[in-house]
Protein backbone atom coordinates (compact mmCIF):
# COMPACT_ATOMS: atom_id res chain seq x y z
CA UNK A 1 0.00 0.00 0.00
CA UNK A 2 2.67 2.08 0.98
CA UNK A 3 4.59 1.76 -2.52
CA UNK A 4 1.50 2.25 -4.08
CA UNK A 5 0.71 5.80 -2.40
CA UNK A 6 4.37 6.72 -3.48
CA UNK A 7 4.27 5.61 -6.82
CA UNK A 8 1.21 7.52 -7.50
CA UNK A 9 2.37 11.07 -5.62
CA UNK A 10 5.80 10.58 -7.71
CA UNK A 11 3.13 10.19 -10.80
CA UNK A 12 0.93 13.17 -9.71
CA UNK A 13 4.51 15.61 -8.84
CA UNK A 14 5.60 14.31 -12.72
CA UNK A 15 2.62 15.63 -14.04
CA UNK A 16 2.01 18.35 -12.27
CA UNK A 17 5.68 19.65 -13.31
CA UNK A 18 5.57 19.30 -16.71
CA UNK A 19 1.66 21.17 -16.75
CA UNK A 20 3.51 24.28 -14.68
CA UNK A 21 7.33 23.91 -17.14
CA UNK A 22 5.45 22.30 -20.14
CA UNK A 23 7.98 19.87 -20.76
CA UNK A 24 7.31 16.11 -21.85
CA UNK A 25 5.91 13.90 -19.88
CA UNK A 26 6.16 9.86 -21.54
CA UNK A 27 4.64 6.68 -21.09
CA UNK A 28 6.52 3.60 -22.26
CA UNK A 29 5.38 0.20 -21.86
CA UNK A 30 8.14 -2.70 -22.51
CA UNK A 31 9.58 -6.49 -22.67
CA UNK A 32 12.41 -7.08 -21.06
CA UNK A 33 14.16 -10.09 -21.56
CA UNK A 34 17.13 -11.49 -19.67
CA UNK A 35 19.32 -13.65 -22.39
CA UNK A 36 22.22 -14.36 -20.12
CA UNK A 37 22.40 -14.61 -16.51
CA UNK A 38 25.46 -14.33 -13.88
CA UNK A 39 25.24 -17.52 -12.43
CA UNK A 40 24.19 -21.11 -13.76
CA UNK A 41 21.25 -21.23 -10.59
CA UNK A 42 19.42 -19.00 -12.43
CA UNK A 43 18.22 -20.30 -15.66
CA UNK A 44 18.86 -17.54 -18.78
CA UNK A 45 15.72 -16.63 -20.47
CA UNK A 46 13.77 -14.66 -17.72
CA UNK A 47 11.15 -12.02 -19.17
CA UNK A 48 8.33 -10.19 -18.14
CA UNK A 49 6.41 -6.81 -18.19
CA UNK A 50 7.52 -3.53 -17.65
CA UNK A 51 5.90 0.30 -17.76
CA UNK A 52 8.48 3.16 -17.46
CA UNK A 53 6.93 7.06 -16.90
CA UNK A 54 9.27 9.78 -18.01
CA UNK A 55 9.81 12.83 -17.40
CA UNK A 56 12.28 15.58 -19.37
CA UNK A 57 13.88 17.65 -17.23
CA UNK A 58 15.46 19.17 -20.49
CA UNK A 59 16.60 18.59 -23.93
CA UNK A 60 18.93 15.60 -23.46
CA UNK A 61 18.07 14.62 -19.85
CA UNK A 62 15.03 12.37 -18.34
CA UNK A 63 14.17 10.99 -15.19
CA UNK A 64 11.64 8.34 -14.54
CA UNK A 65 9.83 5.58 -13.20
CA UNK A 66 10.16 2.15 -13.79
CA UNK A 67 7.69 -0.45 -13.15
CA UNK A 68 8.43 -4.17 -13.90
CA UNK A 69 8.05 -7.91 -13.11
CA UNK A 70 10.37 -10.68 -14.24
CA UNK A 71 9.52 -14.43 -14.41
CA UNK A 72 12.24 -16.35 -13.87
CA UNK A 73 13.15 -20.27 -13.58
CA UNK A 74 15.70 -21.19 -10.79
CA UNK A 75 17.67 -24.99 -10.58
CA UNK A 76 17.60 -26.51 -7.11
CA UNK A 77 20.57 -26.93 -5.34
CA UNK A 78 19.63 -30.40 -4.88
CA UNK A 79 19.15 -31.44 -8.61
CA UNK A 80 15.32 -31.41 -8.51
CA UNK A 81 12.57 -30.24 -10.49
CA UNK A 82 13.11 -26.29 -11.37
CA UNK A 83 11.52 -23.53 -9.52
CA UNK A 84 9.58 -20.90 -11.10
CA UNK A 85 9.41 -17.34 -9.33
CA UNK A 86 8.81 -13.59 -9.59
CA UNK A 87 10.39 -10.44 -8.49
CA UNK A 88 8.78 -6.75 -8.89
CA UNK A 89 11.46 -4.32 -9.75
CA UNK A 90 10.62 -0.47 -8.44
CA UNK A 91 13.27 2.15 -9.72
CA UNK A 92 14.23 5.35 -10.59
CA UNK A 93 15.90 6.26 -13.71
CA UNK A 94 18.19 8.87 -14.98
CA UNK A 95 18.88 9.08 -18.78
CA UNK A 96 20.94 11.59 -20.81
CA UNK A 97 20.67 11.69 -24.92
CA UNK A 98 23.80 11.32 -26.65
CA UNK A 99 22.92 12.28 -29.90
CA UNK A 100 19.20 12.29 -31.40
CA UNK A 101 18.28 8.39 -31.30
CA UNK A 102 21.05 7.06 -28.47
CA UNK A 103 21.28 7.90 -25.16
CA UNK A 104 22.31 6.11 -21.93
CA UNK A 105 21.46 5.74 -18.25
CA UNK A 106 21.11 4.10 -14.72
CA UNK A 107 18.38 2.31 -12.51
CA UNK A 108 18.49 2.30 -9.09
CA UNK A 109 15.57 0.56 -7.25
CA UNK A 110 14.74 -2.85 -5.35
CA UNK A 111 13.47 -5.94 -6.25
CA UNK A 112 10.65 -7.75 -4.14
CA UNK A 113 10.61 -11.72 -4.50
CA UNK A 114 7.88 -13.61 -4.97
CA UNK A 115 7.61 -17.06 -5.22
CA UNK A 116 10.58 -19.32 -3.33
CA UNK A 117 12.50 -16.27 -2.76
CA UNK A 118 9.23 -14.85 -1.00
CA UNK A 119 9.37 -11.83 1.26
CA UNK A 120 12.91 -11.19 0.14
CA UNK A 121 14.07 -7.55 -1.31
CA UNK A 122 17.50 -6.58 -2.70
CA UNK A 123 18.93 -3.72 -3.99
CA UNK A 124 19.68 -3.36 -7.59
CA UNK A 125 20.92 -1.53 -10.31
CA UNK A 126 21.07 -1.04 -13.84
CA UNK A 127 23.57 0.13 -16.51
CA UNK A 128 21.87 0.90 -19.46
CA UNK A 129 22.11 2.35 -23.28
CA UNK A 130 19.36 3.08 -25.78
CA UNK A 131 17.83 3.87 -29.37
CA UNK A 132 14.45 5.03 -29.86
CA UNK A 133 13.28 3.84 -33.36
CA UNK A 134 10.54 4.98 -35.56
CA UNK A 135 9.40 8.15 -34.33
CA UNK A 136 6.56 10.37 -34.94
CA UNK A 137 6.76 13.98 -34.66
CA UNK A 138 3.83 16.59 -33.11
CA UNK A 139 2.03 17.15 -30.15
CA UNK A 140 1.56 13.69 -29.15
CA UNK A 141 5.34 11.43 -29.92
CA UNK A 142 4.93 8.17 -30.49
CA UNK A 143 8.16 5.61 -30.88
CA UNK A 144 9.42 2.40 -30.62
CA UNK A 145 12.40 1.72 -28.24
CA UNK A 146 15.46 -1.06 -27.98
CA UNK A 147 17.28 -0.72 -24.91
CA UNK A 148 20.54 -2.89 -23.70
CA UNK A 149 21.13 -3.17 -19.86
CA UNK A 150 23.17 -5.07 -17.25
CA UNK A 151 21.35 -5.65 -14.45
CA UNK A 152 23.29 -5.81 -10.56
CA UNK A 153 21.29 -7.96 -8.57
CA UNK A 154 22.05 -10.16 -5.71
CA UNK A 155 19.87 -11.57 -3.03
CA UNK A 156 20.81 -12.24 0.48
CA UNK A 157 19.45 -15.57 0.52
CA UNK A 158 19.08 -18.29 -2.11
CA UNK A 159 15.04 -19.31 -2.73
CA UNK A 160 15.79 -23.07 -3.62
CA UNK A 161 17.48 -25.90 -1.13
CA UNK A 162 21.25 -25.54 0.15
CA UNK A 163 21.22 -21.68 1.13
CA UNK A 164 24.00 -19.33 0.42
CA UNK A 165 23.67 -16.49 -1.93
CA UNK A 166 21.74 -15.90 -5.77
CA UNK A 167 22.71 -13.71 -8.22
CA UNK A 168 19.94 -12.27 -10.09
CA UNK A 169 22.03 -10.12 -12.46
CA UNK A 170 23.28 -10.18 -15.95
CA UNK A 171 22.30 -8.76 -19.56
CA UNK A 172 19.42 -7.65 -20.64
CA UNK A 173 17.36 -6.80 -23.93
CA UNK A 174 14.18 -4.52 -23.87
CA UNK A 175 11.68 -3.75 -26.18
CA UNK A 176 9.58 -0.78 -25.66
CA UNK A 177 6.64 1.46 -27.66
CA UNK A 178 5.91 4.84 -25.86
CA UNK A 179 3.91 7.93 -26.25
CA UNK A 180 5.49 11.35 -25.35
CA UNK A 181 2.88 14.36 -24.92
Amino acid sequence: MRKNLIVVSLVALFVSFAAVSFAEVGIQFRVPYQGLANKSDVKSGASGSSVLLTFDLDAGTTVGILTEQINYIEKPAAGGADVAGRYNVNAIRITKAISEPVYVGIDLGTASFSGPASAQQASLADILGGVKLLSSKGKITSYLNVEVAYRLLTTSAAPTIGGGVTDFGGAFVSLGAGLTF
